[in-house]
């Protein structure tokens, strides 16, 4: 017998092994339109509990006002923000932008001088997640090892956003008909499902977002943190924690509003897969997806232009 018959059999075992190692991650699917519902229960709020807003301080930096604000969350918190306001006549449209992990609002306040030297004419509101920026609580973070309450601190922030939009409608500089939205990285996730759940945003940039959080969580280099926190967790059976905040099963019911998702080939916090399993699930009339040879920060002088140009087309 040669030498290739007696190995030939090893060789189309590693062969095997080599094509089912090549093979892409198993990909979760979007919900049912049953498992949905339930899922969008837990985005309810009462829109009638009052605001108790008010303008903490008030600036002007280039033309554009800023307004330092604050109101109650759908559990009575005060959730702080930045609104900027270009010059010009109102009512404007406007974007609310939401930062990444371990970002705030202050993130935006470099934006403040630039709607009036560029000539951008809708406003920006700027809010802290929960457990960001004033929001802060020591030896607490939004993701963390506590899963549930990662999960949780997620999804009220998401209705913070929706009791900002309500916000927004009684603010008279304000176009209340056309309200967008531009979320980055965790804000992207949130966005993702803040548009899907919210027919007053007439549509969204979602940068360098991604679905399927158990995909993240096991792949995602920041997250060693995490996985060396969790050993021997069981991250395939954990997807009740993360169904009512996983962006997998909201991207489908973003229904036919301009969706634009812009990603990074060499993203070292978002793996490809999970962009591309967001991309994959997401609709949009157009939905337009863009990818740029970069890590996970974007080049802003490419990316800012964009999503400026796209705003201001489709708000």
């Amino acid at each position: 017998m040669s030498l290739r018959a007696l190995f030939r059999p090893l060789l189309a075992l590693v062969a095997s092994l080599s094509l089912l190692a090549a093979q892409p991650p198993a990909t979760r699917q979007p919900c049912d339109a049953t498992t949905y519902q339930t899922l969008l229960q837990r985005y309810d709020y009462d829109a009638a509990a009052p605001l108790r807003a008010e303008v903490v301080a008030t600036r002007n930096e280039v033309g554009t006002q800023v307004d330092e604000i604050r109101f109650a969350g759908a559990d009575g918190e005060q959730v702080p923000g930045y609104l900027f306001i270009p010059p010009g006549q109102g009512p404007h449209p406007v974007a609310v932008a939401l930062h990444g992990l371990g970002g705030s609002k202050e993130d935006f306040v470099r934006l403040a001088p630039l709607l009036g030297m560029f000539g951008v004419d809708f406003a920006i509101l700027a809010l802290d997640a929960r457990y960001h920026g004033a929001r802060k609580q020591p030896g607490v973070e939004m993701i963390g090892p506590d899963l549930g309450r990662s999960a949780e601190a997620f999804r009220q922030t998401v209705v913070d956003y929706r009791r900002a939009l309500d916000y927004l409608q009684t603010r008279r500089e304000i176009d209340s008909t056309r309200m967008g939205l531009a979320g980055f990285s965790l804000g992207a996730m949130m966005g993702t499902v803040l548009t899907a759940i919210e027919p007053r945003l007439k549509t969204a940039v979602l940068v360098v977002g991604g679905a399927d959080w158990i995909t993240i969580a096991t792949e995602s280099p920041v997250a060693q943190p995490l996985r060396d926190a969790l050993p021997g967790f069981a991250w395939n059976q954990s997807g009740a924690i993360f169904d009512a905040v996983d962006p997998l099963h909201f991207a489908p019911r973003l229904g036919t509003r301009p969706i634009l998702m812009l990603n990074a080939r060499r993203d070292e916090v978002i793996p490809q897969h999970a962009a591309e399993t967001l991309h994959a699930a997401a609709t949009g009339q157009p939905l337009v997806i863009e990818w740029y040879d970069s890590g996970h920060l974007l080049p802003p002088e490419l990316a800012g232009i964009r999503i400026l140009q796209w705003l201001q087309k489709n708000l």
